[in-house]
């Protein structure tokens, strides 16, 4: 199991028009490191549930590319929700998801130590059982 880092917004927040048309703007940023499986999923609900036009697209090892659409008169507005949103699936994650994993790995873990436990005293026991060969003197 990885080492969970909070994904967040970094680097730059680029503003240019929007398709949407006149009096928009489409917001672009990063937010970094990768998030988990079922992450977006959890800020996608909150974005939806909120009414903020945004959505993230994977864009590699470095991180996740979230496009917002907004009003030109209050994109900061719409940033500052979009963290909320981050923030949202971050602690979904942390809540939900993250102890069901800690619990499945400390269970295989000590799945594991059991079996090589078994294996040890398998292989004592076997070990009692060998006899000399021909050309083997004891």
């Amino acid at each position: 199991m990885t080492e969970w880092k909070r994904p967040q917004r970094v680097g730059e927040v680029k503003v240019g028009p929007s398709s949407r048309g006149a009096g928009y703007v489409t917001v672009t940023f990063t937010v970094a490191p990768r998030q988990p499986a079922g992450w977006a999923e959890d800020f996608e609900r909150w974005v939806e549930q909120n009414g903020i036009l945004a959505t993230i697209a994977s864009s590699g090892m470095h991180g996740t590319g979230v496009h917002l659409t907004a009003d030109q008169s209050a994109f900061e507005i719409a940033v500052g929700e979009v963290d909320k949103a981050i923030d949202y699936a971050n602690d979904q994650y942390e809540n939900v998801q993250l102890p069901l994993e800690r619990e499945a790995a400390e269970s295989a873990a000590k799945e594991k130590a059991n079996q090589e436990q078994l294996q040890r005293e398998l292989d004592q026991r076997a070990a009692k059982l060998a006899r000399p060969g021909p050309d083997q003197a004891w």
